[in-house]
């Protein structure tokens, strides 16, 4: 329980945040682009709390403890978002509460987890899109073989459609990346993952 506090009693919204933050930094290195994500997330879940706060002891700088969030209001928070977003943006904004509330219940800083009972919405199955296969293969004949550049754009084509890496783990790659021998690619993924994959 690294990030446990012992004066936890009273821990307000705002500081368990900050704590949850460092823990997503250090512990799970997350990306940039990804702890903005948990940012915008938890900044209007807690403006949410602030306008609908009237039951809250507020402490100081307006903030209010942790014990007091209940699943009624993460629920009364949920509902406030349809009509405005998508259930998939919803069930994200939702997720990075969920998030924050596990992590605090592992530490130790709160005993009862109160975004559990909050069930997240129904999501529609959608189908994937793809190319067709006709169509990837007018896709790799238009780099021209002839001039070097061209060879680089068809290389990476080839090398997206192959190995079905995503396209930033691709542009991290090197040519040291790729064992010829063993046919495999060395790339780093979400979290700075490694991943061997086949070539």
């Amino acid at each position: 329980k690294k990030y446990l506090r012992l004066e936890n009693a009273g821990l307000l919204l705002k500081e368990a945040i900050a704590l949850f933050f460092r823990y997503l930094k250090d512990e799970k290195r997350y990306s940039e682009h990804t702890m903005r994500s948990y940012g915008v997330d938890l900044n209007q879940f807690s403006s949410f709390l602030r306008c609908e706060g009237a039951g809250f002891q507020r402490g100081k700088q307006g903030d209010f403890s942790i014990e007091e969030i209940h699943s009624a209001v993460i629920k009364k928070y949920v509902g406030s978002l349809y009509g405005n977003l998508k259930r998939s943006t919803i069930a994200r904004k939702l997720s990075a509460v969920r998030s924050l509330f596990v992590f605090l219940e592992k530490e130790g800083l709160i005993t009862i987890n109160p975004a559990v009972a909050v069930q997240s919405p129904k999501l529609g199955k959608t189908i994937p899109n793809h190319l067709p296969v006709d169509d990837v293969f007018r896709l790799m004949d238009l780099p021209d073989r002839e001039d070097p550049l061209g060879l680089r754009d068809l290389a990476i084509l080839e090398v997206l459609y192959s190995c079905g890496i995503r396209v930033a783990e691709l542009a991290g790659m090197n040519v040291s990346s790729i064992d010829e021998g063993q046919r495999l690619v060395k790339v780093m993924g979400k979290g700075e993952r490694e991943r061997l994959l086949p070539i």
